[in-house]
C-alpha cells in the first residue's frame, strides 16, 4: 500500500485543509469542489505522476494508470501492479512476481472520496494565485503552503477546473527539493462502475499465487 499513497496521496492533498486558516476565495473555491467530490457517486480517470529530483542521477521517474472510485472503493492499476479494495479486503496484486497479497482494510489507507480532503488536515493554509488557460480549460490556480515543518513538502500548487471545480492538477515541492506533478485527464463521474470491479477476479490473473497476509 505505499506505492498507493505515494502516487495518489499528496495528490488529494491539495483538497484537504482547514477553511478558517486560508484565503477566502481559495477557501470558497475549494469548499465547492469538496462538495462536488462528496456530491460523487463514483469517479473514473487516467491519471499520471512525475519525479523529478535533480540531485540524483536518474532522478526522473513518471508512470501513468488508471483509478476508479466508488465510497470506500477504489481501483488503482498500473502496468505492472493494481491494487483492487472492496472496503473490507485489499488486493495487490504484483504482474512482474505473479504475485497477490491480500490484507484486511486499513481505513487509514482509504482512497474514499470523502477522506480525500482529511488526508492532511489542519496542515496547510491558502492562497489564491490566479485564472490560468491550459489547453481547452480554464482552471483557478491555488498555493498551499504546509503549516507543519516535519511535513514532507513545502508548497502544493493545485489546478481546479474552473467549470467542474474537479482538481486536476497538482505540483508537490517536497522539502528534499524533489517535485512531483500529478495530472489527472479523462475524469468520468456517476457512471454506474459495478461492484464486481473492487473485488478480485482469481480467474483473470491464472498463475498468480495467492498470499493471505490477514
Amino acid at each position: 500500500m505505499k506505492l498507493l499513497s505515494a502516487t495518489l496521496g499528496l495528490f488529494f492533498l491539495g483538497i484537504s485543509f482547514l477553511i478558517a486558516q486560508n484565503d477566502p476565495k481559495a477557501a470558497e473555491i475549494m469548499s465547492s469542489s469538496r462538495q462536488k467530490y462528496n456530491g460523487l457517486k463514483d469517479l473514473t480517470s487516467n491519471f499520471k505522476y512525475t519525479l523529478e529530483n535533480k540531485s540524483l542521477k536518474d532522478g526522473n521517474t513518471s508512470r501513468s494508470g488508471t483509478m476508479k472510485i466508488k465510497g470506500k472503493k477504489y481501483r488503482v492499476a498500473f502496468s505492472e501492479q493494481e491494487v483492487i479494495c472492496d472496503g473490507a479486503t485489499i488486493w495487490l496484486i504484483m504482474k512482474p512476481e505473479k504475485e497477490v497479497n491480500i490484507s484486511e482494510f486499513d481505513p487509514e489507507e482509504s482512497l474514499s472520496l470523502d477522506r480525500m480532503y482529511k488526508i492532511y488536515e489542519k496542515e496547510t493554509k491558502s492562497r489564491y494565485d490566479r485564472e490560468e488557460t491550459l489547453g481547452a480549460s480554464v482552471y483557478h490556480k491555488i498555493s498551499l503552503f504546509s503549516i507543519n515543518k516535519n511535513s514532507d513538502y513545502s508548497r502544493v500548487e493545485v489546478w481546479v477546473n474552473k467549470k467542474t471545480l474537479m482538481m486536476e492538477r497538482a505540483l508537490v515541492f517536497q522539502r528534499n527539493g524533489a517535485t512531483i506533478k500529478y495530472e489527472l485527464t479523462n475524469i468520468k463521474t456517476d457512471t454506474g462502475v459495478a461492484d464486481a470491479e473492487f473485488i478480485f477476479n482469481k480467474a483473470a490473473f491464472p498463475g498468480f499465487e495467492i498470499v493471505d497476509l490477514r
